[in-house]
């Protein structure tokens, strides 16, 4: 448990540098698709093709999105 919240601290310093949390909107907009097809991307399930949700986890990944 305190492994999870040390990597908690960690994730939300590295993001206050950047300014504030990536935000499933943020996430959105940068890929131009749908509050629901991130959510859809980051959960694993149906609904989107194959290409967006690439292009949505990629995106997410390089933004530091922490779910």
């Amino acid at each position: 448990m305190l492994s999870v919240i040390l990597l908690f601290i960690v994730a939300v310093v590295f993001q206050q540098g950047r300014g504030h949390l990536m935000k499933i909107e943020d996430i959105a907009r940068l890929a131009n698709v749908s509050k629901s097809a991130v959510s859809l991307a980051i959960n694993g399930k149906p609904g989107i093709s194959e290409e967006t949700r690439n292009k949505i986890l990629r995106i997410a990944r390089e933004q530091g999105y922490i779910p």
